[in-house]
């Protein structure tokens, strides 16, 4: 027999059911090339079984074989094959979905007896009855957080009101989400058409993001948090009706381990029973980034700046990095000697594209015409910078920052913290003011749909300059930000009216930055 490794080290983090999915694909493909799937001996276990990640040791892996029966173990050496670079995801091929179905249900969803019989326990200590209800799922917190361009509340309940009204055995409708305050809203509408609407009120409600980057995602929790993951799938795979967007992986693992069509897609709005999945492909990187734990600080209360965020999208967070950490990063940016010098005039002295250089001598004989350029009040700045990583195996400081920043469990928080769905990290720049740097007014439009701020600055008087302040409307400055080591400033510039500028250092002392946006790929 020819063996097909699946090392779970080799993808990008996901949650229960991006593990799930991936592993469904991996097991196709498997099957269409006469392949035996096995699972690597090295990187075997998977730590967000049990709600946690890589940068939690603190918390007991699980492994697969905790929950299931499926695939055997093998050396990575015996195995004549490993997870591919490239795997395309054909579940928007409606034969493909048969055969993904039967996968799933007779191949990978082989749990201990002990396993399913303690879901089926907590499946009935829930208010959810099989044969009457539709069952919605409402993917938030780190995926949507009240993003109204991404499946609207309107269009949910719309969706809903379509099951509700076309088919007379639903009595109740059953709310599997991680949001609980959606279920409130949800609830408050159907009321005025005396139509009950229920939930597992005993389920975390402090989202599951936001625990693991509080540390309050304990050993115990975490196995909870499994537990009650592997009850709404339960729940979504025998409910009257499944309703819900394809988005979520999650979703779709409840879905196909489903006998029936009886499922609404509200991604797609307007289609019932089958629909088209996104189309999507899994790149591998080529090494397992090396992160810094423990980035953010635990003691922060992360949902209160959520709901300061949403109601206005520019928020400053003091101590936002774990302070050994920002300790690490201000004294490794202190003596790094590499830095490129960066500035840029106006096309008033003919410049098209920003001067960068290493050669001290030639940023000197030019630096005046930055500030020639400011003095005539146009766009211009000057500083140094750091650009990306060295190397892709480089496990520098600076190199770990860049990673750390780029990686899944960080962009997550975001996403949690911003309201914004499937961010991926664009630019990041490691930046230096010293005496006299300075950058003018600007609104970053086209950087991406939020830009990140991190100060690695000790000791900072407001009166050196150096400060990033935001204006207004009119120009007026109406919000500053002095730089402090750990302070994080997160602010909307997709719509490019949030003009923002960095005063003049004026005494001799670096100023340390990091400034990064992100994207949403939808």
């Amino acid at each position: 027999m020819v063996y097909y490794g699946y090392n779970f080290t080799n993808i990008n983090s996901g949650g229960l059911g991006a593990i799930i999915h991936s592993v469904l694909l991996a097991k196709k493909y498997a099957n269409e090339n006469h392949l035996d799937l096995v699972f690597e001996e090295e990187g075997y276990d998977i730590p967000r079984l049990n709600g946690s990640v890589n940068d939690h040791p603190s918390i007991e892996t699980k492994t697969w074989h905790s929950y299931f029966k499926s695939f055997d173990i093998m050396k990575q050496s015996e195995c004549n094959g490993s997870w591919p670079i490239y795997l395309p995801d054909t579940t928007d091929n409606k034969a493909d979905r048969t055969v993904y179905k039967n996968i799933l249900q007779k191949e990978i969803w082989q749990m201990h007896d002990h396993i399913a019989n303690e879901i089926d326990a907590l499946v009935c200590k829930t208010p959810f009855e099989p044969s009457t209800d539709a069952v919605l799922h409402v993917r938030r917190t780190d995926k949507v957080t009240e993003n109204p361009e991404i499946v609207p509340l309107e269009v949910i309940i719309r969706d809903c009101e379509r099951v509700i009204n076309r088919e007379p055995d639903i009595k109740r409708l059953y709310i599997c989400t991680d949001d609980p305050s959606i279920c409130v809203e949800i609830r408050e509408h159907f009321a005025k058409k005396q139509f009950p609407v229920v939930w597992d009120t005993t389920e975390t409600e402090e989202p599951l993001q936001l625990l693991r980057w509080s540390g309050k995602l304990d050993k115990l929790t975490a196995q909870e948090e499994t537990m009650n993951a592997f009850k709404n799938i339960f729940i979504m795979r025998d409910a009257k009706y499944l309703i819900g967007g394809r988005m979520s992986y999650f979703f779709r693992i409840g879905e196909l381990l489903r006998d029936d069509d009886n499922v609404v897609n509200t991604q797609d709005n307007d289609t019932f029973g089958i629909a088209p999945y996104i189309k999507e492909t899994y790149l591998v990187r080529p090494h397992k980034p090396k992160r810094f734990t423990n980035f953010v600080n635990k003691q922060l209360n992360l949902l209160s700046y959520q709901k300061e965020y949403i109601e206005n999208p520019h928020v400053i967070i003091h101590d936002f990095i774990d302070k050994n950490v920002a300790n690490i990063l201000e004294n490794a940016l202190s003596k790094y000697k590499w830095w490129s010098y960066s500035m840029l005039p106006t096309q008033m002295y003919g410049w098209k594209k920003p001067l960068i250089t290493t050669d001290a001598d030639t940023f000197n004989n030019e630096k005046g015409l930055c500030e020639n350029s400011l003095d005539a009040g146009h766009f211009a700045y000057r500083f140094s910078r750091q650009y990306g990583i060295h190397f892709k195996t480089c496990e520098c400081v600076t190199c770990c920052l860049y990673d750390t920043l780029s990686s899944w469990p960080f962009i997550s928080l975001l996403e949690t913290l911003t309201g914004k769905y499937k961010l991926v990290a664009g630019e990041i720049i490691i930046s230096r003011f010293e005496k006299g740097d300075f950058l003018s007014v600007h609104h970053d439009i086209g950087k991406g749909d939020i830009a990140l701020t991190l100060s690695f600055t000790k000791d900072w008087n407001p009166s050196y300059g150096g400060i990033l302040h935001f204006c207004d409307k009119d120009g007026n400055i109406h919000k500053s930000n002095v730089p402090q080591l750990g302070t994080a400033c997160i602010f909307d510039v997709i719509d490019g009216k949030t003009d923002h500028f960095v005063s003049q250092v004026a005494v001799n002392k670096d100023r340390f930055m990091v400034t990064a946006w992100y994207s949403s790929i939808l």
